[in-house]
């Protein structure tokens, strides 16, 4: 069985929030591809870590995805096929 190679692109957009600095998140976004077509890996999990903060939603048809009020960081991105296979 072929393992799917995704292209997983985040893209980290941090809104500072206009009450205060201590307060601010942001929106993780991205598309979530497969690396051989360029097509959408729809219905795959999406995950943002970091530490034991985890968050997941799932790749839309058009192989988007978007984490909103994110507290600000760095965070590690990875993404789970329907069938359990996972990229980093």
């Amino acid at each position: 069985m072929k393992v799917l190679r995704a292209i997983l692109t985040a893209t980290l957009l941090l809104f500072l929030s206009n009450q205060s600095i201590a307060q601010s998140t942001g929106i993780i976004q991205g598309e979530a591809l497969d690396a051989l077509n360029i097509s959408p890996l729809y219905n795959w999990k999406v995950e943002v870590i970091k530490g034991d903060f985890i968050r997941s939603t799932t790749v839309n048809n058009q192989g988007y995805f978007e984490f909103k009020d994110i507290p600000s960081g760095l965070y590690n991105v990875r993404a789970l096929s329907p069938k359990g296979q996972m990229q980093t």
